[in-house]
């Protein structure tokens, strides 16, 4: 994969990779998950796994990975950051159609048979349920009503996450395409969000996922 050599080269251990998830998460600073107390202290010994803390208030033991997605993970961090990485970056192709960056909240009435206004259009709408489609059909082949927001909710971060490019096309004109942010930007605006929501088995071997209301107003995973 393209981006596992940059990856490896900036993160050779696994200390190293979980010191980038811990300044990510807690980007304002450690808190215990548990209490949100701002004070804890780091636990060492034979016995005790690198990075783990304990809160000053609750007493309770905790990593960076308690209360995220990762919670009670066994993978080390650098299987985290392969499987991210795979994750956002070999389902691109399904990403790459072309889509206008435009703005406003004029209208155009297509009864008429206006389409296009100046700046104003549903160009930018029509992109984004083509998107959808496209993923719906190349990439997940199956959404159901339940875990329809899910889908969504990923499919809004990518758009999100995108920045434009001018590039001069076989007539000479300019055109705005909208491509992928770095990897980098888009991993820690990921990460940024992991703190409070969790993935857990169910006893029937299903998934389910919940948010930790003691953590407040959590970010949005997409720009709403």
């Amino acid at each position: 994969m393209i981006f596992i050599t940059p990856l490896k080269n900036q993160f050779n251990d696994e200390n190293s990779c979980r010191h980038f998830f811990e300044s990510v998460i807690w980007v304002d600073g450690r808190k215990c998950p548990h209490c949100q107390c701002n004070k804890s202290y780091l636990l060492k010994g034979a016995s005790v796994r690198s990075g783990t803390y304990e809160g000053a208030r609750c007493k309770r033991q905790f990593t960076v990975t308690t209360k995220t997605p990762m919670h009670s993970t066994k993978l080390s961090f650098w299987k985290w950051l392969q499987a991210i990485a795979y994750l956002m970056t070999d389902q691109h192709m399904s990403f790459r159609k072309i889509a206008k960056n435009y703005a406003g909240h004029s209208t155009v009435n297509h009864l008429r048979k206006e389409y296009c206004l100046g700046d104003t259009h549903t160009n930018t709408a029509e992109s984004f349920s083509a998107m959808l489609e496209r993923t719906k059909l190349g990439v997940f082949h199956y959404m159901s009503n339940k875990h329809l927001s899910r889908y969504l909710n990923e499919m809004g971060f990518r758009w999100d996450h995108r920045i434009p490019e001018i590039k001069i096309t076989k007539n000479g004109k300019k055109k705005k395409y909208m491509q992928p942010m770095p990897f980098m930007a888009r991993l820690i605006s990921l990460l940024s969000r992991c703190a409070g929501r969790q993935v857990r088995r169910t006893r029937n071997c299903g998934i389910t996922s919940f948010e930790n209301c003691s953590f407040g107003s959590l970010q949005p995973y997409f720009c709403s």
